[in-house]
């Protein structure tokens, strides 16, 4: 037990130094923390108000049966995100190997930073919501009792453990199946991507078939269907009805299916967990033992150095699985939601953000201006060369030393996602002109994201390579917590919302002619290219970026 807080420890420690740079200014750490705050305090707020609503239609049954679920999702789906890099891209693999401690113990200490995690993301959504329900149901004669707590207590500390278990093994085995493929890391990154889409797709249509509630008989309709659902996630995990059944039964038969709940959490994640570290040794020498002569000498063929260069780029991001799903989903997403808005129309927009019937003639023409910047958002929250000269690594020498110019190697950072851009905006103005919108709409739809992402793009990319930092732990801590990815999503936000804005109210406030909206547009798009293009020329001005001593 003492090896095992000895690894734990070391373990949190690297994570903590990854989160936390001692390159990073007070300011910037104190910034970033406040943004952490606000948003767990969102999150809580909302879960409470959900506990209160989830008690006054009285589906008091249903709050431990979405606690789990949050638990499980959670645990899933950071564990799948995070466990490949953790387990077995770790740089000190054969260091852990050469202690005198079981693999056991080191695959127990590596995962329980993931554990730590889930914990913590299952406490930010389930004691708000159990608390609030507890506390709202003592008014209406059935408050907290002594199995409901230790429910709730129970359900934060081991809802997780079977998801994150689960998410271990699968990760492990497409880890292990990969392990020959020639972009063994590269399908991984796909199969992550794939994931997060169908979780995109699937919260946007629950969010989008959500009924509105306005009177008592629609009030009793959404409790029947969220006892429903709280019945068939009951019916496909066991844990959520133990759960539920200690939830809602007296305090002395409630402690039976809670003891129930706690050793199946228990076991799942424990059997996962033993799998796993029995094939761990396998699956790392599967992987070590994987060379890249043929890759090497695809790259070598190319016909140009450019084009060898803008290769590299590609294979060395779709390599980095977290930096594919933080800075390149936003292209995806931007596809999805014009997906949506092709599938529902201009109308389901406006129904979905509640406009009245009466409003939709009116409001429909500035709302299809509105819909370019809001993909315009996607697709340059988090562009990927904000990142491209830190991703470099300890291999930054080689940057250093190519017979290149120095325009040339930066061109190889932002043309390959300019290009990728071009195509996500082509296919999201082909939906946009499915959808009815008009043509002005689905033109701008093409070239408003387009030049946003060229801004962005090359406003990370000065950043970036103005101070690179070559000396990170984890790629993550690069494509989230960067610095010139942090300025480039606030760029993004703030232009894309004003831009949002000022096309909504300069027909409605301000009386501007037909086609004056998308004039405007058209206008700042065409600044915002300008803008990105000079930027680009001012780090193709600099020396090549270099590591500093």
């Amino acid at each position: 037990m003492r090896l095992f807080a000895r690894v734990v420890s070391v373990q949190l420690r690297c994570l903590l130094s990854s989160v936390s740079r001692q390159d990073r200014g007070c300011g910037v750490r104190v910034l970033v923390g406040l943004a952490y705050g606000v948003l767990a305090v969102l999150l809580a707020v909302y879960s409470a108000f959900l506990g209160m609503g989830l008690e006054i239609m009285g589906a008091d049954g249903t709050v431990p049966v979405f606690c789990v679920a949050v638990g499980t999702v959670a645990g899933v789906a950071f564990t799948l995100y995070k466990a490949s890099g953790l387990l077995y891209e770790a740089g000190d693999y054969g260091l852990m190997m050469s202690w005198p401690i079981p693999e056991r113990v080191q695959v127990a200490a590596r995962t329980a930073s993931l554990v730590l995690a889930n914990v913590a993301m299952t406490a930010l959504v389930a004691l708000p919501m159990g608390i609030a329900a507890m506390v709202l149901g003592a008014s209406f004669g059935a408050g907290p009792t002594p199995v409901k707590v230790m429910a709730l207590v129970a359900c934060v500390a081991f809802a997780s453990l079977p998801g994150t278990g689960v998410a271990v093994l699968v990760a492990a085995a497409v880890t292990m199946a990969t392990a020959r493929l020639a972009h063994a890391k590269a399908v991984y990154t796909v199969f992550m991507v794939a994931l997060a889409l169908v979780f995109m797709v699937a919260y946007f249509a629950l969010v989008g078939s959500s009924p509105s509630i306005s009177g008592e008989g629609e009030i009793q309709a959404v409790a029947g269907v969220l006892a429903a659902a709280a019945d068939g996630i009951c019916a496909v995990w066991p844990p959520a009805a133990l759960l539920r059944s200690a939830w809602v039964s007296p305090s002395a038969a409630g402690a039976v299916p809670l003891a129930l709940f706690c050793v199946v959490c228990v076991a799942v994640g424990a059997l996962c967990l033993e799998v796993v570290a029995r094939t761990y040794r396998r699956t790392m020498a599967a992987l070590a033992s994987v060379s890249g002569p043929r890759r090497a000498a695809r790259v070598g063929a190319a016909r140009s150095a450019f084009a060898a260069l803008c290769r590299k780029e590609v294979g060395q991001v779709f390599d980095t699985t977290s930096v594919v799903v933080n800075d390149l989903l936003g292209l995806l997403l931007m596809v999805v939601l014009a997906g949506a808005v092709a599938a529902v129309g201009l109308e389901g927009v406006m129904g979905a953000l509640d406009i009245p019937v009466s409003f939709h003639g009116e409001m429909g023409p500035v709302m299809a201006a509105a819909v370019p910047w809001a993909l315009a958002f996607c697709a340059s929250m988090a562009p990927v060369p904000a990142v491209s000269v830190s991703l470099e690594g300890r291999c930054s020498w080689i940057m250093e030393t190519l017979p290149v110019p120095v325009p040339v190697l930066m061109a190889s950072k932002v043309v390959p996602w300019a290009v990728a851009c071009l195509g996500a905006s082509a296919v999201s103005a082909v939906l946009v002109a499915v959808a009815g919108l008009p043509w002005t709409a689905s033109a701008l739809s093409l070239v408003i994201p387009c030049a946003t992402f060229w801004l962005t793009a090359n406003i990370g990319l000065f950043l970036d390579g103005r101070r690179p930092d070559f000396q990170w732990t984890s790629p993550a801590a690069l494509a989230k917590r960067g610095l010139p990815i942090t300025v480039s999503v606030v760029v993004s936000m703030v232009a894309c919302i004003i831009m949002a804005g000022l096309v909504i109210a300069g027909p409605l406030l301000l009386g501007w002619p037909d086609g004056g909206a998308a004039a405007v547009s058209l206008v700042v798009a065409a600044v915002f290219a300008a803008v990105g293009s000079l930027l680009f020329w001012a780090s193709c001005r600099r020396p090549v970026p270099r590591e500093r001593l």
